[in-house]
């Protein structure tokens, strides 16, 4: 039996995910937490060139053997010799597409968590385009795929007290393959004038074949190093015959046989900067997903007062993101293939603070009312519904609807507490407003299509469509914080249906509505998940959103919840929710330190089918897309 909405008499909540009383049903409870290091002691002493193991020998000597090896002997720093052990740093190896996934070592330390910012200085000169291939190359990798920036200097101070990343660049006689290797992390790494170089970059030989993809690799397996990530064949669980000594630490992924850290002379030639699949989760977890714009930071607001929502308001298939402001609404398109959202332009001076409309008041959806393809804006303002056509540049000026879901009404109080929203729930091809109050679900079915639509016409008078999901005790006692309720298609018939998180679960009602009728079947609980109450993950406070989106292009939605340590997902069957999974460790309260100040919301930025993560903080806007979405890719 569901009890939606019952008072909550039972122990102090604990954060989502910490308190399971079922955990068969969504696997391993325990999750580790980032740990955070201290570095051991970093010695003064320059890095030496050589290497112990070499694939290709020629132009080594035994004196430079030895140095390394007297260095080691005597220095306690964390360093990564790309193609051995650590205990016998070596020169990088041609690395397979076989490796396992990102992991720290104990003792080392990662860079801020949040802005990270990696300065790096060239201490030898010259080899411009080469600096510049490399550069190029950390933006197509590390920093494409997180908040990660490294910044360049030309030239590394000699005196004073200003730390760098000081990286030697060393030339290699032809056709040497070259390799590296550098101190792991930022206490390693960071160092003074008076500590020497960081690391080293072997370059490829001029005449050695595959030069450019060879260097690609090198500086970005290399620079995965200073931020902090280890070689993957060290840990406990790589599998023969990629293993090698183990060194405990910190698994931010499952084992995984293509990731870019792999350095194994057994099983790897590796030639390619590519990230793995899980390579991308996991730097994304640890140093958060990549800042795509300065725009539409939390800074200075308060919260709940300025609205994002993400919607095809031009009819290109992406998602733009639609921000509505003090003056106004403002549109900026993305672009998925460089990671950004371009410049926000006004495309209304309307449905904005400056002309009354308040974020907990009076709430504003988007979505495409009359079939032509471009969203549009609906707003729940103090007397009525106001409806704003996009033109595909632009929204028209406001007008008035139609008597309604209005904050004057005693049934509509507050954004929160009566939340109103459009999704189609009868598959005519235009949205529908629905809307929870004291009486139950209300709907205003969408009845005209194309350029003859008006304000006034575009709605059928609302109705109470399901005595459920409300929030007066008749009804379940809904809350608007512990209670969430939205509206999406989880069965794939292209009827949105009604999904509310409650305090014991997940409970639907489908939608059995029809192009005249608004009407669903009873609700039915779909899954012991993502609810209010301990026993079912203490999602209860606004700093767990809840959303529903298709993850994986089948048609149906499915739950994506932003939990106290990890982004949780449950896939849709078409007659419930499986089992929760993890997807991602940021945008949470431990990840990231995402609160309910800092908005996250979803949609489809880069047209793939699939849903996306979006979330705003003072610093700007971060995305995180669905195409990078594997429930296996993360530690247990």
């Amino acid at each position: 039996m569901w009890r939606p909405g019952w008072p909550d008499t039972r122990p102090p909540e604990v954060p989502p995910r910490l308190a399971r009383a079922t955990a068969a049903r969504i696997g391993k409870q325990h999750v580790r937490h980032l740990e955070r290091f201290q570095a051991r002691t970093v010695d003064s002493a320059p890095l030496e060139r050589g290497s112990v193991f070499h694939s290709n020998p020629l132009g080594r000597t035994f004196v430079a053997l030895l140095r390394r090896v007297l260095w080691l002997a005597v220095s306690g720093v964390v360093i990564n010799g790309c193609g051995g052990e650590v205990q016998a740093p070596v020169r990088e190896p041609d690395l397979s597409v076989k490796s396992d996934a990102l992991y720290s070592e104990n003792g080392v330390q990662l860079w801020s968590l949040t802005d990270p910012v990696i300065p790096v200085c060239w201490l030898t000169p010259g080899y411009d385009v080469d600096k510049q291939l490399m550069k190029e190359s950390l933006a197509r990798t590390w920093e494409f795929e997180s908040q990660v920036q490294f910044t360049w200097t030309e030239g590394c101070p000699t005196t004073g007290t200003a730390k760098y990343v000081r990286l030697e660049l060393i030339p290699s006689a032809p056709p040497d393959s070259g390799g590296g290797m550098v101190s792991v992390g930022m206490a390693g790494a960071f160092r003074l004038p008076s500590q020497g170089r960081s690391g080293y970059i072997d370059l490829p030989g001029t005449n050695f074949s595959g030069r450019l993809s060879r260097l690609q690799y090198l500086a970005s397996h290399e620079l995965g190093h200073v931020m902090g990530f280890n070689h993957e064949q060290h840990r406990d669980d790589a599998q023969s015959p990629c293993s090698a000594n183990v060194n405990l630490g910190q698994a931010y992924t499952r084992y995984d046989r293509d990731s870019l850290m792999q350095s194994m002379n057994a099983c790897n030639s590796n030639m390619s900067e590519d990230l793995s699949a899980f390579d991308k989760v996991g730097v994304a977890s640890v140093y958060g997903p990549r800042r795509w714009t300065d725009q539409f930071g939390t800074q200075g607001e308060t919260p709940g007062e300025i609205l994002r929502q993400l919607a095809d308001v031009d009819g290109d298939g992406d998602d733009e993101l639609i921000y509505f402001h003090g003056n106004g609404v403002r549109v900026a398109a993305a672009n998925a293939s460089q990671r950004t959202f371009q410049v926000a332009q006004v495309w209304l001076a309307d449905f904005g603070t400056s002309a009354g409309w308040s974020g907990t008041l009076h709430p504003r959806s988007v979505g495409d009312v009359n079939g032509d393809g471009l969203a549009d804006i609906v707003g729940f303002g103090e007397n009525g519904v106001s409806l704003s056509y996009s033109t595909g540049f632009s929204f028209t000026p406001g007008a008035f609807s139609f008597v309604g879901f209005h904050h004057a009404s005693p049934n509509w109080p507050s954004a929160l507490a009566a939340p109103r929203m459009l999704e189609d729930v009868n598959g005519d091809g235009t949205d529908d407003i629905i809307g929870f109050n004291g009486s139950g679900t209300v709907v205003s079915l969408s009845q005209c299509t194309g350029a003859l639509c008006t304000a006034s016409t575009q709605f059928a008078a609302p109705v109470v469509a399901l005595a459920a999901f409300g929030s007066s005790v008749a009804q379940g006692g809904w809350d608007g914080v512990r209670h969430p309720r939205r509206v999406a298609d989880v069965n794939g018939d292209g009827k949105a249906d009604i999904v509310g998180f409650s305090e014991w679960g997940v409970i639907v009602a489908l939608s059995t509505s029809t192009a005249t009728t608004a009407s669903f079947a009873p609700p039915a609980l779909w899954v012991a998940d993502y609810g209010a109450d301990p026993s079912v993950g203490s999602w209860a406070t606004a700093d767990y959103p809840r959303y529903l989106g298709d993850l994986n292009a089948d048609g149906r939605a499915d739950i994506i919840g932003f939990g106290h340590d990890y982004v949780w997902v449950s896939f849709s069957t078409g007659t419930t929710f499986l089992p929760a999974q993890r997807v991602l460790k940021n945008f949470t309260v431990t990840g990231g330190s995402w609160q309910a100040a800092f908005p996250r919301f979803i949609g489809d930025v880069d047209h793939d089918g699939k849903v996306d993560l979006v979330g705003s903080r003072p610093q700007g806007t971060q995305v995180f897309l669905g195409k990078t979405f594997d429930a296996n890719a993360l530690a247990p």
